[in-house]
């Protein structure tokens, strides 16, 4: 059983739990789970994935809405059906206006909204700095333990450091409230469960030059050997080297 299979039966056998996807930039960690998100797709008819990119996600709110949207589809028809339960509500006690947000509608949504649900978080060193990491971890750990679906996190751990090192740096009374000093190592153990490095993407690397280009093994060994001396592990590169080279065959 390869990689992609076992982490895909996993996802499929097991609930409640975050498996982690760590790497540097380019290494191919959402080429995997994409992989990985086909082979669900296909083989397990019961399992939804939802997929949030947190690239320039500046909120939790914003994160909480897409959530919604992408778990029924319609966030216009969710917002409506909650807009006449708070209707109600507010009529019954005679409060006035019962404020409706992405907050207010994730905590109506029960544990069955979420069953066979599989929720990945990517780029997470890629969201914006108005978004905090304690965040991030407290709405996985809210997934996994309330809703009781499971979570994947992919992110590059050097650079979440990184920015941690430069936040504590500039802001150490921020750093303390919006991000461990070692978060990694404060939250992994309570929202963590399985965690997979990516160190090495050679397979990955000749399978994609294998596919994408009609030549024999000889070429596709010089162009490999191109890509480990030039691309430093970086698949986006690979790629944009093969179109390059499928143009100048044309």
């Amino acid at each position: 059983m390869n990689k992609i299979d076992k982490i895909a039966n996993f996802l499929n056998s097991k609930s409640k739990k975050c498996l982690a996807i760590n790497g540097s930039w380019g290494i191919g960690k959402t080429y995997l789970w994409k992989q990985v998100e086909k082979e669900i797709t296909l083989n397990f008819d019961n399992k939804k994935v939802i997929y949030i990119d947190l690239f320039g996600k500046e909120n939790y709110k914003q994160i909480l809405e897409e959530i919604i949207l992408k778990l029924h589809g319609n966030y216009n028809k969710i917002i409506n059906i909650f807009t006449q339960i708070a209707f109600r509500i507010a009529k019954f006690k005679s409060a006035g206006i019962v404020d409706i947000n992405s907050g207010a509608i994730f905590s109506f949504l029960k544990k069955e909204d979420f069953k066979n649900i599989i929720v990945c978080f990517d780029n997470i060193e890629r969201r914006s700095d108005k978004l905090s990491l304690k965040e991030i971890l407290g709405l996985v750990n809210l997934l996994k333990e309330d809703k009781e679906c499971n979570v994947v996190m992919i992110f590059h751990i050097d650079e979440l450091e990184e920015q941690n090192n430069n936040l504590t740096a500039n802001n150490k009374e921020e750093a303390k409230q919006g991000n461990s000093e070692n978060w990694y190592q404060t939250y992994k153990e309570k929202v963590i469960d399985y965690e997979i490095n990516i160190d090495d993407n050679s397979e990955v690397a000749k399978n994609i030059i294998s596919n994408k280009i009609e030549c024999d093994k000889e070429i596709q060994n010089i162009i490999f050997e191109c890509y480990q001396n030039s691309c430093n592990n970086n698949l986006r590169l690979l790629l944009r080297f093969i179109e390059h080279i499928i143009y100048f065959n044309k």
